[in-house]
């Protein structure tokens, strides 16, 4: 595992892209400050016709743009490299910055919410402001005092300390031991048994690797269990304050889908999903021969004998060939997200697990992943790069209050993308006569239901 500042640079995301130095993200932030205390003392009590409405709502797309690029800023730092003692500091400043600023701007939403009406409806006949004002239509009758609503935007920081705990648990304190399989020895970080251990086609370095993975965690179950405690206190206690009937309506408001549709789909995961599950994984047993399927063996391959290696370089010949067929305004975004350092796929220390795309408003894109020359984190760019065509385009055509979806939309695009260059690596392995190609490739397909679904 190489340190951060020992990695390949084009390996590594540039976030000049947001702010060529320091100095220039510091200017920033004093200019964001300087903006939402002009915001505040320019509409505060005075927000009583369309005019005013359309005006403010046009200013504070400013000041929330700005404001994300802030933060995107701090956290993509963080998420590169825990490490990083001055990006945590900060990260831990820009937060309490943009607590202080959610606070004061809270007065927007709450007196938005006590007008008449009829003038709401009024003012969103703008075509610019009519997704915000709607959605705050649907929030009226869980919206609190505006003393309330100003606390709880003050307290934002905190109340996010939960997941915060669990990060630094997960990220800084965990440490494995390098553990001996058949008199060779193995190094673990958290990154290499999700990348590669668990994969492992080798039953006694997969299993043992998960043991020693298992092991490890277990010494962390107490902090863990209060983080996630505290987490679930927090949302039980913001859904009733808010008048939820339940914490599952209060998380599903965000994502703009109703009960019904949430209890539906866990009702075709539950009974239609699941046997063909359970069938793939008695599949599994009978092809690599276990004596019994354990929970350590649901990531390996169905053949044994192919695993596709494949460099970034021809990874991005096969996404961009099997994106070909959006056309040429999205191989554009593509290309660009390859040329312009977007992908951050170096495998360093301190890095976060896992893979995901951020894409702040007004700016290009961020993908975070490890490359470690396996077809899976091919699909996995393709999933990621999926996200950032998305927003790309979005962003283009939307203003900022209008251009997140639902979070059960947002995985469309990336899945789309998954399974546009799963199908052209289909043609290529029919081309070629390819059947454990082919047998591969139709294996992904299947692990891929369960994200869709």
């Amino acid at each position: 595992m190489l340190d951060r500042k020992d990695a390949p640079i084009e390996q590594t995301w540039d976030l000049s892209l947001l702010f060529e130095t320091v100095d220039d993200y510091e200017q920033t932030k004093n200019e964001h400050l300087q903006l939402v205390d002009q915001f505040v003392n320019k509409y505060e009590g005075k927000l009583d016709s369309v005019d005013q409405i359309k005006s403010a709502l046009e200013e504070y797309r400013t000041i929330l743009q700005m404001g994300t690029r802030l933060g995107t800023y701090c956290s993509l730092a963080v998420e590169a490299n825990v490490f990083d003692k001055e990006a945590s500091k900060r990260l831990a400043l820009i937060r309490s910055h943009m607590a202080k600023s959610a606070a004061e701007l809270s007065f927007l939403q709450s007196e938005l919410l006590q007008l008449d009406l009829e003038l709401l409806k009024e003012a969103a006949k703008n075509e610019e402001d009519r997704v915000y004002i709607e959605e705050l239509i649907k929030l009226k009758p869980h919206t609190l005092s505006k003393d309330v609503e100003a606390t709880l935007k003050a307290l934002s920081n905190t109340l996010e300390y939960p997941y915060q705990a669990y990060n630094d648990i997960k990220f800084r304190d965990l440490a494995f031991d390098s553990f001996e399989v058949n008199g060779n020895s193995y190094d673990m970080t958290y990154n290499t048994f999700e990348d590669r251990y668990q994969e492992s086609s080798d039953k006694d370095l997969r299993r043992e690797a998960f043991n020693q993975f298992e092991k490890t965690i277990e010494k962390y179950k107490n902090s863990t269990a209060s983080a996630y405690n505290a987490q679930i206190q927090k949302e039980k206690t913001i859904a009733t304050l808010r008048g939820y009937e339940s914490v599952i309506d209060y998380l599903l408001e965000n994502q703009d889908v109703s009960r019904d549709l949430y209890n539906r789909q866990m009702d075709v995961i539950m009974e239609e999903l699941a046997p063909h599950m359970r069938r793939y994984a008695r599949l599994l047993k009978k092809i690599h021969n276990l004596d019994t399927m354990t929970y350590a063996d649901l990531k390996i391959e169905v053949d044994p004998s192919f695993s596709p290696e494949l460099s970034f370089d021809e990874a991005k010949k096969y996404i961009l060939d099997g994106l070909e067929l959006l056309g040429p305004d999205y191989i554009e975004i593509m290309n660009e997200a390859f040329d312009n350092r977007w992908i951050d796929y170096a495998e360093t220390k301190g890095k976060r697990t896992g893979a995901f795309c951020s894409s702040p408003y007004g700016a290009n894109s961020y993908i975070l992943m490890a490359f470690n020359d396996s077809m899976s984190d091919c699909m996995t760019l393709a999933h990621e790069l999926g996200h950032a065509g998305h927003f790309q385009v979005a962003h283009k055509n939307q203003n900022i209050l209008n251009s997140r979806p639902s979070l059960y939309f947002i995985e469309a695009p990336s899945t789309t993308n998954e399974l546009l260059v799963e199908n052209h690596l289909l043609d290529v392995a029919e081309k070629n006569n390819d059947l454990k190609m082919k047998r591969w490739v139709l294996s992904q397909m299947v692990k891929l239901t369960t994200i869709i679904l």
